[in-house]
């Protein structure tokens, strides 16, 4: 850990042996939603570019397979990966054993089996309607709950510290934590009609998938490369700039997504002002992480965790980029209510936070379970999810930017009989966006094996030994 002057401390005292077991199972049970996501999307592509197949199973449609992936990535594989990460940092950070380990594994247990039941009822079509809230209410009681425990948690360690210092990346571990039940509790309030519900739906989709799961994201980066590559944080005055941008702008910018629909004005604007701290975000964070690790050309060629992380982040750059100049009015009244944001959404959920939270526990595990890193694989692996996912979601991007063009000239149609034209101009791109999804789903399969190897059957060495941390050498 770094202090603020020399980037170490002095560690004393150790915590009990228990310590890290909750971090680790939550962690190993989220990689299994990471590929029923990737597989629902895959499905969910399939239906939309033919979608006569299955067509007397209703099990198959596209609006189940949506809500099954994005739910799986979201809830499932960020839910559990963010709980797992800020299990393992916490300790680490504050200098002290995660309280009440015991209620850590039943809510990790908890939230595993409440998604799997939630998931499992969309499956059988017993659904509500808003996006990402499609869960029924007792279990979205449930999973509420089950969100708030590692909060709690988390929060009690935090104020039981040793170390004095509170360090940007516990910043990020805790809103990684706060924000998700709050967001979940926002988009299940009921009672919401017409625009309310469509706004409403709109801050909790953008708040969970362009703000939240990149929180967590950037927040175990900032605790993996310091520590991997042994060098002192870069600009903490950097990493709460970008910290900052990010919690003051990403929920806000999230009513872009209905930009040209029947918000008013005032919103549209401003939306489109906080859109633009989406990159200023993503910029701050590339630089400092890029300044830390300057001159580690060696442990980056070395380390899988940061080379997973370092392609995550410059992805999700890309899309911070893509998010905020749809904040403009004039490009919005073109890609607006286009399959351009789904695809900003699919590049995030199948490669820019599978390889960063992935990465991240690439660096955790071995740590905690004493087995050395299994990836003979994982450059093929990154590859994979790398142009998979990214290609996939440009082509959607760039589905959405054809489809807004023609609109807009009056080329096509954009409703009635004739809207078929407009579908003719993008099926080509979505039929190579469902071999691209392919691709990014076994590259996230392959992942997730990469870490399920290294705990069953990675080759044994030395543990990290958590400490109690004493005072810093400042």
């Amino acid at each position: 850990m770094a202090a603020a002057t020399s980037g170490r401390n002095v560690l004393t005292g150790v915590l009990p042996a228990s310590a890290d077991s909750a971090a680790r199972r939550a962690m190993l049970a989220s990689l299994a939603f990471a590929v029923i996501g990737a597989a629902a999307t895959v499905l969910m592509l399939i239906k939309v570019s033919v979608p006569g197949l299955f067509d007397t199973a209703s099990i198959a449609g596209y609006g189940r397979m949506r809500a099954i992936a994005l739910n799986s990535f979201v809830y499932g594989f960020g839910g559990l990966a963010a709980t797992g990460l800020a299990y393992y940092m916490t300790p680490r950070l504050t200098g002290t054993a995660l309280v009440k380990e015991r209620l850590a594994h039943i809510g990790a247990a908890t939230h595993t089996f409440v998604v799997a039941i939630g998931l499992a009822s969309i499956t059988l079509g017993i659904t509500d309607p808003l996006e990402l809230a499609e869960f029924p209410l007792l279990v979205d009681f449930a999973l509420f709950v089950s969100l708030v425990i590692p909060a709690s948690i988390v929060t009690a360690t935090v104020k039981a510290r040793t170390e004095r210092t509170i360090y940007v990346s516990l910043w990020y571990v805790l809103a990684g934590v706060w924000w998700l039940p709050a967001l979940y509790f926002v988009g299940n309030v009921p009672g919401t009609t017409g625009l309310g519900t469509q706004l409403q739906s709109s801050f909790m989709v953008g708040g969970l998938i362009g703000a939240w799961l990149p929180m967590v994201g950037i927040g175990a980066a900032y605790y993996v490369v310091p520590r991997a590559t042994d060098r002192a944080l870069y600009s903490r005055s950097l990493a709460q700039a970008g910290f900052w941008s990010l919690a003051g702008t990403g929920l806000f910018a999230s009513v872009t997504r209905y930009g040209p629909g029947a918000a008013p004005d005032w919103l549209e604007t401003t939306g489109a002002v906080f859109s633009l701290g989406l990159i200023v975000a993503a910029l701050a964070t590339l630089a400092n992480l890029a300044g830390t690790a300057n001159g580690a050309y060696k442990e980056i060629r070395e380390s899988t965790p940061l080379r997973m992380i370092g392609g995550g982040l410059i992805v999700y750059a890309g899309i911070a980029a893509l998010l905020s100049v749809k904040g403009f009015r004039s490009i919005d009244a073109v890609v607006g209510l286009t399959s351009w944001y789904e695809g900003l959404i699919l590049a995030t959920v199948l490669t820019a936070a599978p390889l960063m939270l992935i990465g991240a526990m690439a660096y955790a595990l071995p740590q905690i379970a004493g087995r050395r890193l299994v990836d003979d694989q994982a450059r093929r692996a990154m590859r994979l999810t790398i142009w998979g996912g990214s290609i996939t979601g440009g082509l959607l991007v760039i589905s959405g930017l054809v489809t807004g063009i023609g609109w807009n000239t009056g080329a096509v149609p954009n409703s009635g009989i004739e809207y078929v034209r407009t579908t003719g101009l993008i099926d080509t791109y979505q039929l190579v966006a469902i071999l691209s999804a392919v691709i990014a789903a076994v590259g996230i399969s392959m992942l997730a094996l990469m870490i399920l190897r290294t705990y069953t059957s990675g080759e044994a060495i030395a543990s990290e030994v958590l400490l109690e941390i004493g005072q810093d050498d400042e």
